[in-house]
């Protein structure tokens, strides 16, 4: 009887001594090693620029990620002008039928199920699509899946809001 409380207490005393030992010895190390690497000498790279290139330097530009434009939101407003659009967007998106706002029944649905409002169509560079069996496709916040239609732009999945 007097045995389960004894186990008992020696189980938790081990699982918070181990869990101590473990973080501490963690941060210990990672400060060790930086304050050595910087305390020493800079840290050289393995091969010059010149070197990795036969002896010409090459300078390179950083490549701009290229994001999502939103072009009709939520409540049915155009987000962009004729302007904002890229040179390879169509300019036809920006016409009065295309902007359509959710029902107050779909606003519902979606505020209901994911706890916000996703925007209803969206530009997508060619370099943020993916393509499957059903078609070319975006997927915005890791949860929300649009389709390309004919016109080029990317529209929200009919699922989320029926």
């Amino acid at each position: 009887m007097k045995l389960f409380p004894f186990l008992l207490l020696l189980l938790v005393v081990i699982t918070v001594g181990c869990s101590r030992k473990t973080t501490a010895a963690i941060k210990t190390t990672t400060t060790t090693t930086t304050t050595t690497a910087t305390a020493n000498e800079p840290v050289k790279p393995l091969l010059d620029s010149a070197e990795a290139t036969g002896g010409t330097a090459v300078t390179t530009v950083p490549a701009a990620v290229a994001k999502p434009i939103i072009i009709v939101d939520a409540r049915g407003n155009f987000a962009v002008t004729e302007k904002d659009l890229p040179p390879d967007a169509s300019k036809s998106i920006l016409n009065n039928a295309n902007a359509r706002a959710y029902t107050p029944a779909e606003l519902k649905t979606l505020s209901y199920r994911y706890g916000q409002i996703p925007p209803r169509i969206l530009y997508v560079p060619e370099a943020l699509q993916k393509t499957s069996s059903r078609g070319t496709y975006y997927v915005l916040m890791k949860k929300y899946y649009y389709w390309k239609k004919d016109n080029g732009y990317f529209y929200i999945d009919e699922h989320y809001y029926k």
